[in-house]
């Protein structure tokens, strides 16, 4: 016990000297959170300002040991470890190896949060961990999925042993369960689409929150092209049929396709797809779509807003915002009226973004994390960054931005980005880190996870705030059939 009072206070000194770099508050008081610790209780001020704190050299952490943000106090452990986990390289054998979130915007923790799935450089490349031992469990069967070819697997909102996803055959929606280690096909879209080569959201799409509703981008031979775009469509799993259907070409994006990616609303009620710009239809596909101010080739992803509104979440442009205005800032468009909100000022700097809204019941808040190659000196508080921004039609006081935690991620290549996702709790953030060494270059990808403040979403929100927003995520979420 006397050595765990002495960690804390190590943590502590460590962490305050750097916090007077970065903490300033800018709109009063600024809260603190608090870690139950061994033998004390670990407190840091929440961070939301801009002022450059630099990420701090530190060695890369054992797996299962956890360490505090030197600048944003927040609890970080590493997940994966090559030697312990057994990983293989990754691509190559002269590259490190792999584990961690695919991409964000979809939950990598099932209904209950027992387990884990990442993707990375073990057997199928589907792997289960334990998210209390940090343990690796086993990959998924590989005649069900393939780690070379993407499944797009989505845990079942309701039952923590069942994912679904499509690999086997490519035209068909099918089920694996986790804990008898079985699967089968549910649907094959070919009995409605006889030409059908794959079915695909283009990896960024996502069920609706109950699971019940799956959009997908048809794709079938055209003009010598195997895998044309033919249509989009909506299916009912409950109800074992599709409810509606896209042909391609939609008028006025001849050129487009499907977009970029397609997928459904949290409520199941619309269809978004990733053209520029987005589209937003009813799951039927009746009437004209809604255009939103967003173009669904840049990164993007839908929740949530503060005031349980569906909405859009983005990094702004010139092209499809009125007048421009949210050019270089954090944006979200209401998906019923097509309304933008603006909601910080100009970032500035030059790395690009990851975003992410899966805290299915922690609405109201936008997860970013930065990617670009180590600079020389660190010049701007977005460089290594993982951020919240608050999803909020709020102007007094102005939407806030909590800084989380530093990423450690130099990007040699497009698979070495830290693609931060939250849990579907809302209580823990994933992400991946090669520890400022590249793949391509030996370094090792490994998963990581953030255990955000115990009572974060309270203390932000307000209790009473809180408990209206759970309880409309948790409308969403049950079943209603």
């Amino acid at each position: 016990m006397k050595r765990a009072i002495m960690l804390t206070g190590a943590l502590i000194l460590l962490v305050s000297g750097m916090a007077a770099i970065c903490a300033e508050p800018k709109r009063g008081p600024v809260p603190s959170f608090q870690y139950p610790d061994a033998g004390g209780t670990f407190t840091h001020p929440y961070v939301m300002d801009t002022e450059l704190c630099p990420m701090p050299d530190i060695p890369k952490p054992a797996k299962g040991v956890p360490y505090f943000d030197a600048c944003f106090g927040t609890k970080i452990t590493r997940i994966s470890d090559r030697k312990i986990d057994g990983l293989k390289p990754w691509g190559g054998k002269a590259n490190g190896s792999l584990m961690h979130p695919a991409y964000p915007k979809h939950n990598y923790d099932n209904a209950d949060g027992s387990l884990l799935l990442f993707y990375g450089s073990y057997g199928s490349g589907k792997v289960l961990y334990d998210p209390k031992s940090f343990k690796r469990m086993r990959a998924l069967n590989t005649k069900a999925v393939n780690w070379n070819q993407p499944v797009e697997p989505r845990w079942d909102a309701h039952d923590p042993a069942v994912l679904y996803y499509h690999f086997r055959p490519p035209t068909a929606l099918s089920m694996y369960d986790v804990r008898k280690n079985t699967f089968k096909v549910i649907h094959d879209f070919k009995k409605e689409f006889p030409d059908a080569t794959t079915i695909t959201m283009a990896e960024e799409g996502n069920c609706s929150y109950d699971s019940r509703y799956f959009a997908f981008q048809l794709k079938a031979p055209r003009r010598g092209d195997k895998w044309a775009p033919a249509a989009v469509f909506c299916y009912d799993r409950v109800e074992d049929r599709v409810v509606g259907t896209l042909r391609m070409p939609i008028p006025g994006f001849e050129r487009q396709g499907a977009g970029n990616w397609v997928g459904m609303s949290p409520s199941g009620k619309y269809v978004l797809v990733g053209t520029a710009p987005v589209l937003v239809y009813d799951r039927e596909f009746r009437g004209r779509p809604r255009k939103l101010t967003h173009g669904g080739g840049w990164h993007c992803d839908v929740g949530l807003d503060d005031e349980g509104r569906e909405v859009l979440f983005y990094m702004g442009g010139k092209t499809f915002s009125p007048g421009g205005r949210s050019s270089g800032c954090y944006a979200m468009c209401d998906l019923e009226t097509g309304e933008e909100t603006v909601l910080s000022k100009r970032i500035g700097g030059t790395t690009g973004f990851h975003l992410d809204c899966s805290a299915v019941f922690a609405p109201g808040w936008g997860l970013v994390s930065s990617y670009h190659a180590a600079p020389p000196k660190q010049t701007h508080w977005t460089e290594y960054s993982i951020h919240l921004v608050e999803l909020t039609r709020r102007k007094d006081p102005p939407p806030r931005i909590w800084r989380v935690a530093h990423t450690h991620v130099n990007r040699g290549s497009y698979t070495d980005d830290p693609f931060a996702t939250f849990d579907r709790f809302g209580t823990k953030i994933f992400f991946g880190s090669n520890w400022g060494v590249p793949i391509k270059q030996g370094g090792d990808i490994d998963a990581y996870q953030i255990d955000l403040p115990p009572n974060w979403y309270e203390q932000l929100m307000g209790k009473e705030k809180a408990e209206r927003l759970r309880k409309a995520a948790e409308q969403m979420v049950r079943k209603q059939w």
